[in-house]
């Protein structure tokens, strides 16, 4: 084990535990364990009340994770002739690791960027077709103005902007780019 293998156990174990409590996916098993903890019926199982605390389990995911990493590198030392057993024990051990940590650096990389730098900005919509606008489709995100290739800053409000979505190069109004190079167009 090295100081990166440190590091991503770091990330992996805050990446499992922030999709547990965090992550729409698993949104209605949440809602079952702290159903099962927040009865008043009857006493709460240690595993629901593990599964409850974001500090306890963090505790177990990461000794869980070191024990995989571990078992690679005990693979590397035991399976030293088998060079084929070793990598698959790599790629089913180290890899996931690894990559729940890369996943997890980016999160919160991605927290740390200004506003307008960030890949997390809102659903795009996309409207039916203004009966007056040639029969072109306009994009807009969920509560911002409707942009379509007539439409101007001038169009959406006194300011020149259409609400929170004013980004630049994202096609919504206030950007400087003409719509024949704008991306989110069909």
């Amino acid at each position: 084990m090295n100081w990166l293998d440190l590091l991503a156990l770091t990330l992996a174990t805050a990446a499992i535990i922030d999709v547990w409590f965090n992550g729409s996916i698993l949104a209605e098993w949440r809602a079952d364990i702290e159903a099962i903890v927040t009865s008043e019926t009857t006493v709460a199982p240690w595993w629901a009340r593990l599964l409850n605390c974001a500090f306890c389990l963090s505790h177990h995911v990461s000794w869980i994770l070191l024990l995989g990493i571990a078992l690679d590198a005990i693979a590397d030392v035991v399976l030293r002739d088998s060079p084929l057993a070793r990598r698959l024990i790599f790629w089913a051990v180290r890899f996931p690791v690894y990559s729940l940590a890369v996943t997890f650096a980016s999160n919160l990389l991605n927290r740390l960027l200004p506003e307008t730098a960030r890949y997390e900005r809102g659903k795009l919509v996309r409207d039916e077709p203004d009966a007056g606008s040639g029969g072109e489709v306009g994009v807009s995100r969920a509560g911002d103005g409707v942009v379509t290739s007539d439409s101007a800053p001038d169009a959406a409000d006194d300011s020149g902007t259409a609400g929170s979505g004013d980004r630049p190069g994202l096609g919504l109004a206030g950007d400087d780019r003409s719509a024949e190079h704008d991306p989110v167009r069909p």
